[in-house]
């Protein structure tokens, strides 16, 4: 999750109440004054320990979303660590396998030389 997302998040993780409004010429402000008063009367006592709530949620999950990505990009880290070691260490094994091979081989090479230059013995 990219930093970007989560200052989205955080920007819009806030509910906020939203007045009434009315576009219709002169009778509009009387309309949003009788629903702001029945809004008062009705509802607001209800839905505002709600909008409360939920901003409260909404604040814990960005945090947390924050938090996972942090941890994210230092797994990311270890992880090219580790890769990078992992290579290094295939390739030391691919030099000692090399290395063994030459050694295995060298008894018989040296063997083999050794008979090629011994003397010929005179028995007679």
């Amino acid at each position: 999750m990219s930093e970007d997302l989560i200052a989205e998040l955080r920007a819009k993780q806030t509910i906020r109440e939203q007045p009434f409004r009315s576009d219709k010429p002169i009778i509009g402000p009387i309309i949003v004054w009788l629903r702001t008063v029945w809004n008062n009367i009705s509802t607001r006592w209800y839905v505002l320990p709600l909008l409360q709530q939920q901003n409260e949620f909404n604040a814990s999950v960005v945090a947390y979303l924050r938090e996972m990505n942090e941890r994210l990009a230092e797994i990311d880290e270890r992880l090219i660590d580790l890769d990078r070691d992992q290579m290094a260490l295939t390739h030391n094994v691919a030099e000692l396998s090399y290395r063994l091979i030459r050694l295995d081989r060298s008894p018989v090479d040296i063997e083999a030389q050794q008979r090629r230059h011994e003397p010929v013995s005179h028995e007679t």
